[in-house]
């Protein structure tokens, strides 16, 4: 459980964590949708893999983040992917009407792993690029980002202070709810409780669901308490303390994400 607990902001003087949050989150918006790029040969799929593979060591270098914390967090996710490995397999074979449940026919077995291992690497790259935002950026700013780029659909009656304002709890309660989750947990191992296999861990789960959104409407009561207490109305404009201001870095920020784009294009162009 410890593992989600990387997913915090950890103040540097990086180079990523001066640039703007906007402009971090228009990067984060544009390479999430190249993440669900495909290629139709398997050489250009190979050569996409590894620049993004370098381009996601490059960041990691400027931020000073941890790489292995992202492998990690891949293991939680261990069930999720021996799911969609059976899944692929059963619909490579179905496709191939060579549908057989209870017998695996293993010559489907390679297409299926190579399948699977390009949904474990979509999930690595939004999941790292995802964890930079986060440890680069604080909470704070990134609502306030969101507010601002969603003040253009007020005609749409879009109220964007709400949004800034459930963004900004959703991001500092995540974190407080994976360490209420942690202490829980210790809590049930210090009083004798094993877990040792996948059943006694379900055990553990089950026990500490009640304490935890015991918790959870403690914490939403309070919360609610105290923002009365200040006098918080909605649907009002307000301002913001901190101005976002864009600088000489953000402008090469993004000359380097329009030019991963131009090779992104270049390479489909490559393709046809």
């Amino acid at each position: 459980m410890n593992n989600f607990l990387f997913f915090r902001y950890s103040p540097h003087e990086t180079f990523i964590h001066q640039i703007s949050p906007i402009v971090k989150i228009i990067c984060v918006f544009v390479y999430t949708l190249l993440t669900f790029a495909t290629f139709k040969t398997l050489f250009f799929t190979i050569i996409y893999a590894i620049l993004n593979f370098i381009f996601i060591l490059f960041l990691f270098y400027l931020s000073k983040i941890n790489l292995l914390n992202i492998f990690r967090q891949l293991l939680n996710f261990k069930f999720l992917i021996l799911f969609i490995f059976v899944i692929n397999l059963l619909t490579i074979q179905k496709q191939a009407h060579v549908m057989r449940i209870f017998l695996i026919d293993k010559q489907f077995m390679p297409k299926a792993f190579f399948q699977t291992s390009k949904i474990i690497y979509r999930i690595f790259k939004m999941l790292s690029i995802s964890n930079i935002l986060i440890v680069t950026t604080r909470p704070q700013e990134i609502a306030s980002s969101f507010c601002t780029l969603l003040r253009p659909l007020s005609f749409l009656k879009l109220q964007s202070e709400n949004i800034n304002m459930m963004i900004t709890i959703s991001i500092r309660y995540i974190y407080i709810f994976f360490q209420e989750i942690n202490r829980l947990y210790k809590a049930q191992i210090s009083r004798g409780m094993k877990n040792d296999n996948f059943f006694q861990k379900i055990t553990i789960f089950f026990l500490i669901i009640n304490p935890l959104f015991d918790f959870i409407f403690r914490s939403s009561n309070d919360l609610v308490f105290a923002l009365k207490t200040r006098g918080y109305r909605i649907n009002v404009n307000r301002t913001h303390y901190r101005q976002i201001i864009l600088h000489k870095k953000d402008a090469i920020t993004i000359t380097f994400m329009a030019f991963f784009l131009l090779l992104f294009v270049i390479i489909r162009l490559l393709e046809y």
